[in-house]
């Protein structure tokens, strides 16, 4: 069983409304749960593929909650402020929304994630309504950034996103600016979120190449 997940259900405590966000491990933690005795939790999700998961080995899914204490995610990558970008998934919208009403939200990575700053590998990804699309991509390229609207595998056309919106991967150098970067584009009408998560996640569950867990808090 890997540590990080041990560490992560560590933290559950009977009678919590728990969010699983989207990946690998956020499965694998559902997994855990279910094979846990005395463990009644209220289990939601921003994630259609987590939520039929969880549905498929038993554990229900709630639609309607007011608060959440736990939400558990992923990362593409993470800095060590513990800022993150949270772009291949594509439902960072829904995931900002869970993260915001949590009373905290950790984050569960490998040490290769987490770098002084973030790791321009990975796009600031942009959901977009589709008339503001033309004009979103001019105003990013005159910031120096390289855009792509995000390509369907499984048909001819663009990626959306739950909403129906379509997705702008945006490349820069390095994203030592991504702070103001991230507030210009998210002001522009049509940006309906961004994958940058500043400020969010209070807690980072990192497992290393030795499977020892290093835990970074936000603050401290």
């Amino acid at each position: 069983m890997s540590s990080v997940l041990t560490t992560a259900l560590n933290l559950i405590k009977p009678g919590m409304t728990v969010s699983l966000g989207g990946g690998s491990h956020v499965q694998a933690l559902a997994e855990l749960i279910q094979a846990t005795p005395n463990l009644p939790v209220q289990l939601c999700t921003p994630s259609e593929l987590t939520r039929d998961y969880c549905q498929s080995i038993g554990l229900p899914i709630v639609a309607n909650w007011t608060t959440i204490d736990l939400a558990f995610d992923g990362c593409d990558s993470a800095d060590q402020n513990l800022n993150l970008l949270k772009s291949n998934g594509g439902i960072h919208t829904l995931e900002k929304i869970y993260a915001q009403a949590s009373d905290e939200y950790i984050i569960m990575t490998q040490s290769d994630k987490v770098t002084k700053t973030l790791n321009s590998k990975f796009p600031l990804t942009l959901e977009v309504i589709d008339e503001a699309v033309p004009q979103v991509i001019t105003a990013a390229q005159q910031l120096n950034l390289t855009v792509q609207r995000r390509l369907a595998t499984n048909f001819m056309g663009y990626t959306r996103s739950a909403h129906g919106n379509q997705l702008l991967d945006c490349f820069s150098q390095d994203w030592h600016e991504i702070h103001n970067l991230d507030q210009q584009l998210r002001q522009l009408n049509g940006v309906v979120g961004t994958s940058y998560f500043e400020n969010l996640a209070t807690k980072l569950l990192i497992e290393t190449p030795e499977k020892t867990i290093k835990i970074l808090k936000r603050g401290a």
